[in-house]
Order: structure tokens, then sequence, then C-alpha cells
């Protein structure tokens, strides 16, 4: 689709509006807006790049409205609106082209041919069901109107089967968009119909998966498959029982993907969580045998595939219940580890103190050794005046026998003593020393023979 996306493409003539609104969409808005239609179009086997698809194209990028909500409300709008716009484009792309055709002189239902080989739209419609008035079919004026829509709609994306389901049809464009997206069968449909479940709990799963597929584009779910699984396993229960668990699933998905859709509001996603747990305890009380225990163990598990890691109340709960074992098991490790770490801290206080004591015992051993030093200074310091003092004392007595031996020998002159006219041989003989400072007093003696 070259020409797709292009912002300068114009409505055709056939389908402009005439105000020049065509150029109210732009950028990136008018871009998804193209995108969406050359996909709707291309569904029913339309060329978007044909005169006739560039002309729907323009007529719906073209409508005010539709530019408005996306301005106010963002581009979710456009699967809300565009589907409308859309099959109102491609009846007015009909109403023309037959007028067309008319006038040429052919009788066809726009597609091109003679008339023996085609089928008017209102003849197509009428094949599934849309003959009469609405007052004819029990539906009001405005309720007619949503199912030849919603039928219209359905053809144009080549869902025939769609456009043979009232049921399906009163829900509406939206309803036929989710079932496309879904590329949703008739056969899915009629399993979960089979098990109870109503059309619109058929659109809530296939809008179930829908969101799952949009977030993760790389790990799409087959909502076929999907539909299949949540089918085989409520099939397992009994009839009145597959009513009530077909319902309480329905419930869980419709409010599931509101919860999906509003992620900012609490109130919703605990609403959904309720609807879970109401699911969950509604399949308890109507498993009354193994086979039936297992198949709403699975359907849970089934519907878990799609929301990705989905914790339940009941499912911690079981998880928790298995992981007793272990937590008991971790319990007494854990109590004996801190039985050891408390073990561990006393000896550690032990060792602490013992390396207390020790430092006190190593600061007293210091400090008498300290003390130990400082008397043994002081003792050197009074052995070495002892010295000092005997050293000063045998200096003076050395010096002293030094002068005795001096004077002893040192040279004198000896005279011969007159006699003494009483001469008493008691009588202390004194000798005096010529010319010396010292005298020597002598014990008495017998004097020498020299004197006698």
């Amino acid at each position: 689709m070259l020409s797709l996306l292009s912002a300068q493409t114009k409505p055709h003539p056939l389908f402009a509006d005439g105000d020049g609104a065509s150029h109210v969409l732009s950028g990136a808005n008018r871009a998804h807006v193209e995108q969406y239609v050359g996909g709707a179009l291309q569904a029913h086997n339309i060329d978007p790049e044909s005169a006739q698809g560039q002309g729907i194209i323009s007529q719906i990028v073209g409508n005010t409205q539709l530019a408005q909500e996306i301005q106010k409300s963002g581009l979710g709008v456009i699967q809300n609106m565009v589907p409308s716009l859309l099959v109102q484009a491609m009846s007015n792309a009909q109403t023309n082209a037959t007028a067309q055709t008319a006038k040429n002189g052919v009788a066809t239902d726009g597609a091109g041919g003679d008339a023996g080989t085609r089928r008017p739209s209102h003849l197509l419609l009428a094949m599934y069901g849309n003959g009469g008035t609405a007052s004819a079919r029990g539906n009001s004026a405005t309720e007619q109107q949503k199912i030849d829509e919603a039928r219209s709609y359905a053809l144009s994306l080549g869902m025939g089967w769609v456009a043979g389901m009232p049921e399906v049809l009163k829900l509406g464009i939206g309803a036929v968009q989710i079932l496309k997206e879904a590329n949703f069968q008739k056969a899915s449909f009629d399993a979960l119909k089979g098990v109870g479940f109503t059309a619109q709990g058929a659109v809530d799963l296939a809008e179930y998966v829908n969101i799952h597929n949009r977030k993760n584009p790389n790990n799409r779910i087959n909502a076929n498959e999907f539909a299949e699984k949540v089918s085989e396993n409520i099939a397992v229960f009994e009839t009145a029982d597959q009513k009530a668990i077909s319902a309480a699933t329905e419930h869980y998905l419709k409010l599931s993907n509101l919860a999906s859709k509003s992620p900012g509001n609490p109130a919703l996603q605990q609403r959904a969580e309720e609807a879970r747990q109401s699911l969950e305890q509604t399949i308890d009380q109507r498993a009354n045998t193994p086979e039936e225990r297992a198949a709403g163990k699975q359907l849970l598990d089934t519907l878990d595939t799609v929301k990705g890691n989905h914790a339940t109340a009941k499912q911690g709960q079981e998880l928790a219940k298995a992981a007793e074992p272990e937590a008991s098991l971790t319990e007494q490790r854990t109590l004996k580890a801190a039985e050891r770490a408390n073990d561990d801290a006393k000896q550690a206080r032990a060792v602490a103190q013992q390396a207390e004591d020790d430092a006190k015992q190593a600061r007293a051993v210091a400090q008498q050794a300290e003390d130990d030093a400082k008397q043994a200074r002081a003792t050197a310091q009074q052995a070495q005046a002892v010295e000092q003092k005997t050293k000063a004392v045998e200096s003076r007595t050395s010096q002293e026998v030094a002068a005795l031996d001096d004077e002893l020998n040192a040279p004198s002159t000896e005279t011969k003593p007159k006699p003494n006219p009483n001469p008493n041989p008691k009588t202390t003989a004194i000798n005096t020393i010529p010319k010396t400072t010292n005298t020597i007093l002598v014990k008495p003696v017998n004097p020498p023979s020299a004197y006698v």
C-alpha cells in the first residue's frame, strides 16, 4: 500500500463530504486510520489503492467526528467508530456503483459482471436472515439497524458464518471486529456454545486472547485452539455443572478484559480477582470425580497460559502448602544457624574477655618491668655514685701514700745529738728532719746502741 499512507490522498468524487474535511486527520493519526481501513478493505478483497478503496479511505479519514474523538480520547476509538463508518462508506460505494451500472444498463451488486452471475447485496443479506421488516423479526428499528450494520460488516470482512449468527450480530460491529481479529472460527463458537457459553462469552474469550496477543506479539496464542481446550475441559463435567462453570468463566473473562484495559483502576483489578476466586470455588463445588477435578485444574491452567503468571489466591495457598516441608526444614536450619551464631558470639565474647585479661596482665607486666627498670636505673646511679666516691677515696689515698713515700725517700742531713745530761732510757727520742713540714712522732723504743 504505497499510497495508502500518503497525506495527499484526496476524496473520491463518489464519497467526498464536500466540505474539505478529509484533511482533519494528519500525521500518525491519519496513518493509523488509513492502515486500519486498508486492512479491512483487503479482507473484503478490495484493493486499498484502487479508486474505490481510496474513495472509502478518504471518506473515513475525512470524518470530522472521528477526528474529534481521536483527539479527545486517543486512537482507541478507531475500533469502535471506524467499523460503522466503513459499513456506511461501503454501502455508499455499493449504492453509487449500482446506480452507475444501472445507468449503463447492467443490474449488479456493484462488483461488476452481468445480472445472471451477480446477486444484489440486499439478496445476499437476505440469505443470512435479514429479510422482512424489523417489526416482523421482533426487533426494534434501532436494534435491527445495529444487526444489519454488523451483518454488512461481517460480510465485508469475509466472515459469512458470523452473518448467520443473529446472537452475535446483536452485539454489534465491535463484536464482529473482535472475532475477526482473533480469526475465530464457527467450530470454536459452536464448541463453546455446546458447553453453555453465550455469544457474549465467546466474544469475551476471543478478546481475552486478543489482549494477550497485542501485549505479546512474539508469543501469540491461537484463539481457536484456546477455545477448544476451554470447551473440552468444561465438557468433562455434568451438563448442569457445565452451565455453572461456563457462566463463572464468562464472568471472569469479562472482568479480566475490563481490568486489562484499565490497569490504573484498582477497583476493576479487585473485581477481576474476585471473579477468578469465584470461578475456582465453582469448580471446587462442582468437581465430584478425579477426572472433573483434573479438568477444572486444567481449565484454570489454560486461562493462565494466556494471562501469563496469574497468581490467584488459591494457587498461592497451594504453593504455600507445597512449600511447607521445605519451609519447616528452612526454619530448622535457621534455628540451628541462630544457635551456632549464638554459640559463636559467646565464644567470641569469651575470647575477647580473655584477650582483655591478657592485655591487662601484659600491661601489669609492662608496668612491673618499667618499675624494675626504674629501680635498676636508680641502683645503677647509686652504684655509680659509690664507685665515683670509692675512686675519689682511692685517689686521695694513693696521693697521700705517694706523698709519704716521697717523704721517706727524700735525702736528709743527720747530726750527732748531744749527750743528755740526764740520760733516761725511757725518754722518747725525737728525730728532727730539717726543712720538713711534717713531724713524725715515734713511740719510745730502746735507744740504739750508738747512743749507749
